[in-house]
């Protein structure tokens, strides 16, 4: 899902329930903090 921020930026807005199930929202933030850790450089995320 898409929408905007109250900045006026777009965002992607992933929610439970999705077809691939809720792991991937872990998996994804799992990955993505540990891509911080290492210096990778990533967009701003957050939950």
């Amino acid at each position: 899902m898409l929408g905007t921020t109250d900045d006026g930026d777009l965002a992607v807005i992933k929610t439970f329930g999705n077809p691939e199930g809720t792991i991937v929202l872990f998996n994804e933030y799992f990955f993505y903090r540990l891509a911080i850790l290492i210096n990778i450089p990533m967009p701003k995320s957050g939950i």
